[in-house]
């Protein structure tokens, strides 16, 4: 039995990376909850949460204790700290333009 070389499967390995959309990355981000909005705008997106899988009911857990946490940061911080304010936009965004694959 002949062994392939590790050029040859690194070469494979780049192809098949290649191959993948960054579209399809994106979504695969979101569809696991990794990169959608903390807003809960996004959570639809998430494939458990989905009508018939088995953490269906999760998404309403997830706007629930967002709404609580949100009532709870508000009630602790009365005025915002710009040093330490922390915007969507520094949160996990799902950017594929910067990145090389």
């Amino acid at each position: 039995m002949r062994f392939t070389d590790y050029e040859q499967i690194c070469e494979w390995v780049i192809s098949a990376w290649d191959s993948v959309s960054t579209d399809i990355i994106c979504r695969s981000f979101k569809s696991c909850g990794i990169s959608v909005s903390l807003d809960g705008s996004e959570d639809f997106l998430i494939s458990c949460f989905k009508k018939g899988n088995p953490c269906e009911d999760g998404a309403t857990f997830l706007s629930q204790s967002l709404l609580e946490v949100t009532s709870q940061e508000l009630m602790e911080c009365p005025q915002e700290d710009e040093e330490n304010y922390i915007d969507e936009s520094d949160s996990l965004i799902c950017n594929m333009e910067n990145v090389q694959l």
